[in-house]
C-alpha cells in the first residue's frame, strides 16, 4: 500500500493554524495585546537565541491556546475557520489518494489539540507535535520534540514502525521544515499537487530573493536620502567604474588562485573549467549572513564531481579564516591613514590580536586548533562535524607556506577593492583622499558587515563605510554615493556573476 503524507500549514492550509487559532480564540483587543507581548520572543527566535520548541511553547502560553481544549465552542470555531482555509487543490489531491486506496497521513509541527478535529473531519491519520497534560488539563509544554525537519521523519518511522526509505512514500510539503521528509520520500511534491515529481530545491533562491528585496528597499531609502543623482554620477564617472570593475575582477581572479592552491593541497581533483564555474556560482549566495551561502559550492562539487563535503567545506572555511587575517593585515599597515578618534577601540588592540594569532598559527598549532573548534561551534552542526572530523585535512592547509600565500592573496584582493573605491571617491569629490582612507574604510566596513550576520551586511556595511569616510573629511553626500557605487561594483556585481554561472551550469541543463 502506498502512503501519502501531507504537511499542514502552508501545504494543506493557506496560512498558519496557530495564528488562526490565536485569532479565533481571543477577543480582538486581547489578540493585539498578545501580539505585542510575543514580539520580543519572536526576535529572539529569529536571532537563534530561542529554539523553535521554546518559541512555540511561549506562543501557546501567551495566547492561552490551551483553553481551546476546554471549550467545545472555541474548538468548533477554530475548526470551522481552519477548514474554510484549506487549499482546494491540496484537498482534491488528498481525496484522490484516498479514492486510490492509499494510506493518508497529515504530518505537521502544529499542535495535536488543533489538528485532531481536522484529521477527524478529513478521516485521515495524524502525526504532529504533542502537548502534555497535567491532572487532565492541557499545559503549554511540548511532549518530546517539535515535529519539524528531521523529527518529522523520526516520528513517522515510529508511527509506521518502519524506515521511510523502505516504504513507498509520496510526500507533500512547502518549507524547509519538510526538507528531510521530501528528500527521503519516493515521490516528493514541493509546493505542487500534480502527479509530477517536484523535489525540494537544492538552491535556496527564496532566501536570496528576500535578501534582494531588503536590499532594494534599503538602497531606495538611502538613495533618496542623498541630494545627488546616482544615475547621472555613474554616467559621469563611467570610465572609473569600468576600470574599477576590471580591478575587482582581478581581485576575484587572485581569490580563485588561492582556492586552486587549497584544493590541490587537499588532493581535490576538479577540472579547471568546471571548477571555475562552480566557484563563481557560489557567489550567487554571497549576500547571506557571514557569506554562509557560499557553502553551496560544496554541494555543487559533490553533485557534479562527487567530491566529499568535508574536503571542500574545509577549504571553504580556510578561505574565510585567511580573509579574516587579511583584514587585520590591512588594518595594521594602514592604521595611520585614517582617524580612529570616533571608534570604540584602539589600533594597538588590533595589532596585539593580529600578532597573537600569527604566533599561534606558526608555533602553537595545537592551541590554534582548539581556538578554531570554538569558532566552529558558531557554525551549523553539519559544518562543525565535517571539519572537526577531518582535522588532518585542516592541518594540511595550515602549512606555513600555504597559510602565508593564502593571506597574501586575500590581502591583495581586498586591497584592490579598496583601490577601486579610491578611484570612485576621488573622481566624485574632485579631491585627492589617500588610498589608505578608502582601503581601511572599505575593509573595516566589510568586516563589520560580515560579523553582524545580517544578510550581505546590508545596512551595517553601508553605514559603517559612510561613517568612516565622513569622519575622515569626505562630505556625507559623496560618502553615500561612493558607498552605493562600490557596493554595486563588489557585492552585487559578484552576486550577478554568480547567478549567471549558476544558471549556465545548472538551471540551463
Amino acid at each position: 500500500m502506498s502512503i501519502s503524507v501531507f504537511d499542514f500549514d502552508g501545504t494543506l492550509l493557506k496560512g498558519d493554524s496557530l495564528l488562526i487559532a490565536a485569532r479565533q480564540s481571543n477577543k480582538e483587543i486581547l489578540f493585539l495585546w498578545y501580539l505585542l507581548r510575543i514580539v520580543p520572543y519572536y526576535f529572539k527566535y529569529k536571532l537563534n537565541l530561542l529554539s523553535t520548541k521554546k518559541f512555540k511553547e511561549k506562543f501557546i502560553e501567551i495566547f492561552n491556546l490551551c483553553s481551546i481544549d476546554q471549550s467545545t465552542k472555541i474548538k468548533e470555531k477554530v475548526k470551522t475557520q481552519i477548514i474554510s482555509r484549506i487549499e482546494p487543490k491540496a484537498l482534491d489531491r488528498l481525496y484522490w489518494h484516498k479514492k486510490k486506496g492509499d494510506r493518508v497521513i497529515i504530518c505537521s509541527a502544529s499542535p495535536n489539540f488543533i489538528l485532531e478535529p481536522i484529521a477527524d473531519y478529513l478521516k485521515v491519520e495524524l502525526v504532529c507535535t504533542e502537548f502534555m497534560k497535567k491532572n487532565g488539563i492541557l499545559i503549554p509544554k511540548i511532549k518530546g520534540e517539535n515535529c519539524k525537519g528531521v523529527e518529522k521523519v523520526l516520528k513517522l518511522e515510529k508511527f509506521l514502525n518502519n524506515k521511510l526509505s523502505d516504504l513507498d512514500i509520496e510526500a507533500y510539503g512547502d518549507s524547509a521544515g519538510d526538507q528531510q521528509l521530501l528528500e527521503i520520500s519516493k515521490k516528493p511534491h514541493y509546493r505542487d499537487f500534480t502527479s509530477k515529481i517536484s523535489a525540494y530545491p537544492k538552491f535556496p533562491f527564496k532566501t536570496l530573493l528576500n535578501v534582494l528585496l531588503i536590499s532594494i528597499i534599503f538602497y531606495i531609502y538611502i538613495f533618496f536620502s542623498s541630494k545627488e543623482n546616482l544615475i547621472s554620477t555613474l554616467i559621469e564617472i563611467k570610465l572609473e567604474v569600468l576600470i574599477g570593475l576590471s580591478i575587482v575582477l582581478l581581485g576575484y581572479f587572485l581569490r580563485y588562485i588561492r582556492w586552486r592552491i587549497l584544493i590541490k593541497k587537499l588532493n581535490i581533483k576538479s577540472p579547471l573549467k568546471t571548477d571555475l564555474r562552480i566557484w563563481m556560482s557560489s557567489y550567487a549566495f554571497t549576500a547571506t549572513p557571514g557569506k554562509a551561502g557560499e557553502a553551496i559550492r560544496s554541494l555543487l562539487l559533490n553533485k557534479e564531481l562527487n567530491i566529499s563535503y568535508p574536503l571542500s567545506i574545509t577549504a571553504l572555511f580556510f578561505e574565510r579564516f585567511t580573509d579574516g587575517i587579511a583584514v587585520f593585515v590591512i588594518l595594521l599597515f594602514n592604521a595611520k591613514s585614517i582617524s580612529y578618534s570616533h571608534l570604540p577601540f584602539k589600533v594597538e588592540y588590533l595589532l596585539s590580536i593580529f600578532l597573537f594569532i600569527v604566533l599561534i598559527a606558526f608555533y602553537k598549532k595545537r592551541y590554534l586548533f582548539n581556538l578554531l573548534e570554538k569558532i566552529l561551534n558558531l557554525f551549523p552542526k553539519t559544518v562543525f562535524n565535517s571539519i572537526t572530523k577531518n582535522k588532518e585535512n585542516l592541518k594540511k592547509l595550515f602549512d606555513s607556506k600555504i597559510l602565508l600565500i593564502s593571506i597574501f592573496l586575500a590581502t591583495i584582493s581586498w586591497s584592490l577593492e579598496g583601490y577601486s573605491l579610491s578611484l570612485i571617491l576621488n573622481k566624485i569629490s574632485a579631491k585627492n583622499f589617500s588610498f589608505g582612507i578608502s582601503l581601511i574604510s572599505h575593509t573595516l566596513s566589510g568586516f563589520l558587515g560580515a560579523i553582524s550576520m545580517i544578510p550581505g551586511g546590508i545596512g551595517s556595511s553601508e553605514i559603517s563605510n559612510i561613517t568612516l569616510l565622513s569622519i575622515n573629511g569626505v562630505s556625507t553626500a559623496n560618502a553615500v554615493l561612493a558607498t552605493l557605487i562600490i557596493r554595486l561594483m563588489t557585492l552585487w556585481f559578484a552576486t550577478f556573476l554568480g547567478v549567471l554561472c549558476l544558471y549556465w551550469g545548472y538551471y540551463k541543463k
